[in-house]
Order: C-alpha cells, then structure tokens, then sequence
C-alpha cells in the first residue's frame, strides 16, 4: 500500500477568521488526485489536484457563524492520508447570541422613520 501523507493546509489559516463561505486550498504530495473535506463526520466537500500538487475548494453555501474544524484527507488511488485538521471561525453573529434576541424584540419604527430591527444578518 502507498504511504500518503496529510495535505497541506494553507487556507484558512489554523485560528484564522473566515468569511460565510470559506475558502479551503493546500498542497499534496505528488501523485495525490483528490482532497476530501469532513466536517463532524460528514463530507462537506471535494476537490481536485492539479500537476503541482495544489487544491482548492470554496463551499457552495453560507457556514454558520461560530467555530468550525475541518478535516482535509489526501486520496491516493485507492489509499487515503491521515487527516490534517484546521481550526477556523466564520464570522457573523452565531445563533445563540444574545444580539440577536435584543434585536428581535424591537418594533418596526413604522411612520414615524424606515427604520427596521436587527435581524441578525449583515
């Protein structure tokens, strides 16, 4: 069996803060075709390899705000790399912030002005 070796991670950065819809690129070892992105045991996402071993891989779809690890797994024929994990935050306001109940509890201003509650969406 050939020994594969954990991709490569250069983005997001480990730690870093990430747009909604993050964006994920690396490099491989040669001879690598795919990267295969997991999130809590789920496939999120998979990319090919170009000839210099580089990936990159932007989700279809907004991620919810807060913290999220994902996993990036290297595919070598029909052998598989350990996975190299990244840490990242996406930004926004997360669901269970009290921001969002305040600005839910505000009354639409109506005649008086045009102006509108928080949502919760920038």
């Amino acid at each position: 069996m050939t020994e594969v070796s954990p991709p490569r991670v250069t983005a997001p950065a480990e730690g870093a803060f990430a747009g909604p819809r993050p964006r994920f690129a690396g490099k491989v070892q040669p001879g690598a075709t795919k990267v295969v992105l997991m999130e809590d045991g789920l496939l999120i996402g998979a990319t090919g390899v170009d000839a210099n071993g580089d990936w990159a891989f932007t989700h279809a779809h907004r991620w919810h705000p807060g913290a999220h690890t994902v996993e990036a797994i290297a595919l070598f024929s029909t052998a598989e790399s350990e996975p190299a994990v990244r840490n990242f935050k996406v930004v926004g306001v997360p669901e269970t912030s009290p921001i969002r109940t305040f600005g839910a509890s505000r009354h639409d201003c109506g005649e008086v002005c045009e102006h509108r509650p928080f949502t919760g969406d920038w």
